[in-house]
């Protein structure tokens, strides 16, 4: 079971609820998107993934500007999605999953092309 983030404006609540679970079943899909909409600026989507590595076992990837969810494709918003997938490799497990989420999804595969990622 996968519990997604869609309205939290910090990671610390989804962090404190994986502890008491503890269930190794129940993991969590960390929509970055939603972070990055949903939280004020001094807590950028890396803390998230830094604070939920542990717990996280999917990600939904797509870009946004931070004041709405838009979907948009890597290169369309205000995340650096180079930063975001090299958190990622560093902190968390190497079987998490990924779901690109962006309205354009071909132009995510292209720029994951580009860039060497695929």
């Amino acid at each position: 079971i996968y519990v997604e983030n869609v309205l939290e404006d910090e990671p610390y609540m989804m962090a404190k609820m994986m502890e008491q679970i503890a269930d190794p079943r129940i993991k969590l899909c960390l929509d970055i998107g939603h972070a990055n909409a949903a939280t004020d600026e001094d807590i950028p989507v890396e803390l998230w993934i830094r604070e939920l590595a542990p717990y996280i076992g999917h990600f939904h990837l797509h870009n946004n500007p931070g004041t709405g969810d838009t979907h948009g494709d890597f290169e369309s918003g205000s995340m650096d999605i180079h930063r975001i997938l090299e958190t990622i490799e560093e902190v968390c497990p190497p079987n998490v999953t990924f779901t690109i989420e962006a309205r354009d999804c071909r132009a995510c595969v292209l720029w994951l092309q580009k860039y060497g990622y695929l």
